[in-house]
Parts: structure tokens; C-alpha cells; sequence
């Protein structure tokens, strides 16, 4: 219903064991949306992203190994950068 779809698109919510997707750390953070580069930078570096994969091989476009097997931490930093990157209001 547009409620639903309404408040979809206001809240963001992290889950403490998230889901990767098969494809690179970038795939995984736009979920196929468009987001300006100052943006992605932003967002990378409030969630420590940005360091965080200076260590990643392949740093952003690194993939994520099958089965979305990558650290915990570095795993819900994604999650959190892709909630951020939805520009919720909660």
C-alpha cells in the first residue's frame, strides 16, 4: 500500500547479521540506485568504509566472496553505508 511504501522509503533499518549479495562491495552498497560520488564518499567515511577498505582487495569494487562471507564488522559497516545511502529520515 502507498502507507507502507511511504514509510519504506523514511526508515532505515540495519540488521546485526546482514545479508551480502553475490558482486562487488559497490553492488552491495547501491542495491542498483544512483548515488552522486560526494555522496558515496560521505557515506564511506562516517561509516569507516573508507579505511576499512583501503585493506579490501580490490577496495570498492572488490567482490564479496560466494555466500557473502566477509568480517562481521566489515559487514554491518555495508549495511550501514547502504541504509545511509537510502537517505532515510530515521
Amino acid at each position: 500500500t502507498a502507507g507502507v511504501h511511504w514509510l519504506r522509503q523514511r526508515v532505515a533499518f540495519v540488521e546485526a547479521s546482514p545479508v551480502l549479495l553475490d558482486g562487488s562491495i559497490a553492488d552491495n552498497l547501491l542495491l542498483g540506485r544512483q548515488v552522486e560520488p560526494t555522496r558515496m564518499a560521505g557515506v564511506l567515511r562516517v561509516t569507516g568504509l573508507a579505511d576499512a577498505l583501503g585493506e579490501w582487495p580490490g577496495g570498492l569494487s572488490g567482490r564479496v566472496p560466494d555466500g557473502g562471507r566477509v568480517p562481521a564488522a566489515l559487514a554491518r559497516r555495508i549495511a550501514l553505508a547502504r541504509a545511509l545511502l537510502g537517505s532515510p529520515c530515521v
